[in-house]
């Protein structure tokens, strides 16, 4: 079942061109090879690619998507490995108790990544602030992600409160209304484009634009 999902979406986007090709070799567009992406085929100038993991359930379950820390230590990394593969810490609760609590513990980091590698808090966090991002990921699960669309009057009214939300979604919009990453980091991409993508994430259909002028007229 999963190869004739993947054979479908394979399909339905078609070809890609040369300079397509060669877009997706770079660092920038790695993502856009991931399983789900699907480019659409009415974009040519500019490939316009829809994330379908929102829309397919077994893409978006964790068990099926390994974990993209990156350790320096073979031996706690090995360890780290199978923990992360263990179905008990794939639910809300063992995912937060593996990152803020076990992981810390056994890499003997003050930085500890997520499972998407992203950071879990600001490097100069204090005790008290960890514990703070910690309740904020556990306080997430019962959170509904439609309830994230509350993001955007919070990041136009209260733009320094969006770190708090207790919802991804929520931070991503309140955040994308001011033109920043989802971690909260000024971005060249338009505020109004990024926020309706993330809008778009929201109700299960994110899609990514393809600049193939990008990086075009570096020196070989």
């Amino acid at each position: 079942m999963f190869n004739k999902i993947s054979n479908l979406l394979h399909e339905f986007q078609g070809g890609t061109t040369p300079l397509e090709r060669e877009k997706l070799d770079e660092p920038y567009y790695q993502y856009y090879k991931r399983d789900g992406m699907v480019k659409l085929p009415f974009f040519k100038d500019n490939p316009v690619y829809l994330n379908m993991a929102n829309m397919i359930p077994y893409y978006t379950m964790n068990m099926f998507q390994p974990a993209e820390r990156k350790y320096d230590d073979k031996l706690t990394g090995n360890i780290m490995g199978i923990l992360d593969k263990t179905p008990f810490f794939k639910t809300p609760e063992g995912q937060v108790m593996l990152d803020y609590f076990i992981q810390p513990m056994i890499l003997r980091e003050s930085n500890p990544v997520g499972m998407f590698d992203q950071p879990l808090w600001p490097q100069d966090a204090g005790a008290l602030e960890k514990a703070g991002y910690a309740a904020r990921q556990f306080a997430e699960a019962p959170v509904p992600s439609g309830a994230g669309i509350l993001g955007v009057p919070q990041g136009l009214v209260a733009p320094n409160s969006v770190k708090y939300t207790p919802s991804f979604r929520g931070r991503q919009l309140g955040y994308a209304v001011q033109g920043k990453s989802s971690l909260g980091i000024p971005s060249k991409e338009p505020a109004l484009e990024r926020t309706v993508r993330v809008l778009s994430s929201t109700f299960g259909a994110p899609f990514y634009r393809m600049n193939l002028s990008y990086g075009s007229n570096k020196k070989k």
